[in-house]
């Protein structure tokens, strides 16, 4: 599946399935602004319990979200928090040599 952004002559954008307002995108660089220390997924959990963006099942579209974040920031319409620095598994397997034979 692709999802592709398309402006209209109303400015809004349709992205991850939703159609935005410049006004939801101001929600989002305020949310930003007035909440510094939050990162990305906190964000985003934000953003779909404000709009009530949810799966069939109830749980929030929150990988859905992060992605048309991305893609916002990409476009240029805001700037999200850093990224994290995280001490993940896949992190630590990065650093792990090969063993030569």
């Amino acid at each position: 599946m692709y999802y592709c952004i398309v402006m209209d002559t109303y400015d809004t954008i349709k992205i991850q399935g939703l159609i935005l307002q410049p006004s939801d995108i101001e929600t989002i660089k305020s949310l930003i602004k007035s909440n510094p220390s939050w990162h990305r997924t906190r964000l985003s959990k934000e953003i779909c319990e404000q709009w009530n963006w949810k799966r069939p099942d109830g749980s929030l579209k929150d990988m859905a979200c992060r992605t048309m974040l991305l893609k916002l920031e990409k476009r240029k319409f805001l700037k999200l928090p850093r990224l994290r620095k995280t001490n993940s598994k896949h992190s630590r397997l990065k650093r792990i040599q090969p063993i030569l034979r």
